[in-house]
């Protein structure tokens, strides 16, 4: 298997945060990406065809060779904002944002926060990357190999 290197883990990082479903080709380490929503769906928001339908043609073709990468999970990127909320240094600030996400709409509420500190928005998108990079990157270490 070829093991991605830093800069392909955050472009398969990016992919996934632009609601992209990934593929990675474990021989070549070549990407595929298509959108994470039905071809018909995606063909009606955008006016384009989507490429999902030839891309899983190629993936059934030979699914051995492909590591399938989908977004994280919403418990899980609710855990990356749990996380970046105890990094917040300023106390009442932490408390804040930690009381935020406890509400009806949490990923909403933190935007909303975020709103209101820039420097702790930029501190966040940065964390977010960080995190979307380990965990693309986890996705293919724990993928047997023969």
């Amino acid at each position: 298997m070829i093991t991605p290197n830093d800069e392909k883990l955050k472009d398969i990082a990016a992919e996934l945060a632009s609601g992209n479903i990934c593929y990675y080709e474990i021989s070549t380490g070549e990407v595929l990406s298509a959108p994470n929503m039905d071809p018909d769906e995606f063909e009606a928001i955008t006016g384009e065809k989507s490429d999902a339908p030839a891309i899983m043609k190629l993936v059934e073709a030979s699914p051995d060779n492909y590591i399938e990468i989908e977004p994280p999970e919403s418990y899980q990127s609710f855990g990356f904002m749990e996380d970046f909320i105890e990094t917040i240094s300023d106390g009442r600030t932490q408390n804040y944002f930690a009381l935020s996400i406890r509400k009806k709409s949490p990923f909403q509420q933190f935007r909303n926060c975020l709103l209101n500190y820039p420097d702790i928005r930029q501190k966040w998108f940065v964390y977010k990357d960080q995190r979307m990079v380990a965990y693309v990157k986890d996705l293919i270490e724990r993928h047997p190999t023969e």
